[in-house]
């Protein structure tokens, strides 16, 4: 008798979150939910997450690598503070029936807009001209030679890792939504033109 083992590829839920520090966490942790509080030193079961950041700290460092979920700030694992996406991820999970994957970027004090205020000049913009002298963040620098200040492909860059990870892992990426927040730099109304 003749028996064949198969592996079938399994749909997994993925969140894509990126924007401005904000998306860190701003919220002290006196202030979190205790549905949420009860995962601070445990982890959020059925999460997991690849988080980069173009400053360079990172708590997983992106690009694929996934970690689990603990609801609280990225940076240097602040249990102080934790961030808004913890309350949807929480959500989430009461209605899958699988893990789900985060794939979350964060760059303080960016702008979509090249016109627009923003510290380290970074930008989100996937305007053409700008990316054709930009350079990528944390990848190439500009034709000028300082560094990328185009963050929009180094985001697409992690997607695509991540992506690959999940695939490797014989699982098909259902990317669900994508969570954005984006603040000050881009509020005036110049800004917002130009955005």
């Amino acid at each position: 008798m003749l028996v064949a083992a198969c592996c079938w590829a399994v749909n997994v839920p993925v969140v894509i979150v990126a924007g401005q520090s904000n998306t860190d966490g701003r919220v002290p942790s006196a202030d979190m939910p205790s549905y949420l509080s009860a995962y601070a030193e445990t982890g959020m079961p059925n999460v997991v997450w690849s988080y980069g950041n173009s400053g360079g700290w990172s708590l997983t460092g992106g690009q694929g690598v996934f970690a689990p979920f603990y609801p609280m700030c990225e940076s240097n694992n602040d249990r102080n503070r934790w961030a808004y996406d913890a309350v949807v991820y929480y959500n989430l999970i009461q209605h899958l029936n699988s893990t789900l994957y985060v794939v979350k970027e964060s760059a303080g004090g960016t702008s979509i807009a090249p016109a627009s205020t923003s510290s380290g000049d970074r930008h989100w913009s996937v305007d053409e001209a700008f990316l054709d002298t930009a350079g990528v963040v944390g990848v190439s620098n500009s034709i000028s030679g300082s560094h990328g200040k185009a963050l929009a492909p180094a985001l697409v860059y992690n997607i695509r890792q991540c992506v690959a990870t999940i695939q490797e892992a014989g699982n098909t990426p259902d990317i669900r939504c994508i969570l954005w927040h984006q603040g000050e730099s881009d509020r005036t109304p110049t800004a917002s033109a130009n955005a």
